[in-house]
């Protein structure tokens, strides 16, 4: 039987009380507000597989929602994923330390792959590392490091290329975009630690440039 519900003055099928399926179970549950939630902590398989169920049949609206929660409580997810790192810190480094020993082969396969397709990132990450580990400046981006794998390129074209400090990390120079520059790797190991100035007294780097 249709009626006009009362709720959402909307031609529907009656249900009770006289409202529609949709209102009344809407009533129900705010009468009942803890009912959901000890429904769900005494069949917790039910729930579960109720769940997988809808995503099956709604996985863009899953999405689509999931997405939309993160970016109203982008604050409150990082400091709950803060504190629950922080709390489970040893689990989840044996975790990690399982999965690795378990896909050793694969990392391995993954990592030397990864290098051959941004051999820019991993030197400018280990550059940056070195200087952090001295106190030394480290605002060198991926993307600058990338500008200046193009500038090497294009100086000394079908040459290995190695990233360059001007001034060496051992003596005081930070990994920074004014600091760095990528040479022929044969250039930069003969250059070795040494300042600018010390470096053009050196004939061997003189007679490989």
């Amino acid at each position: 039987m249709l009626i006009i519900c009362p709720d959402c003055n909307q031609e529907k099928p009656h249900c009770a009380k006289g409202l529609c399926r949709s209102c009344y179970n809407r009533r129900w549950r705010e009468a009942n507000p803890d009912y959901q939630r000890q429904w769900n902590a005494a069949n917790p398989e039910r729930r579960r597989a109720s769940e997988r169920r809808y995503y099956e049949c709604h996985p863009e609206k899953v999405k689509a929602k999931c997405s939309r929660y993160h970016q109203k409580h982008r604050e409150k997810r990082n400091d709950g994923s803060r504190i629950y790192h922080w709390e489970h810190r040893e689990e989840i480094l044996t975790r990690k330390r399982n999965y690795h020993k378990e896909h050793q082969k694969e990392g391995l396969a993954y990592e030397r792959e990864y290098y051959q397709k941004h051999p820019e990132r991993i030197l400018s990450k280990n550059a940056r590392r070195q200087a952090r580990k001295r106190n030394l400046p480290d605002t060198l981006t991926a993307g600058q490091a990338i500008q200046l794998l193009a500038i090497g390129q294009a100086t000394y074209p079908g040459q290995k290329l190695e990233l360059d400090h001007v001034v060496p990390i051992t003596k005081g120079g930070g990994t920074t975009l004014a600091n760095t520059h990528y040479i022929p790797m044969i250039l930069n190991r003969s250059k070795g630690n040494k300042l600018p100035e010390e470096l053009y007294q050196q004939n061997s780097f003189l007679d490989a440039i």
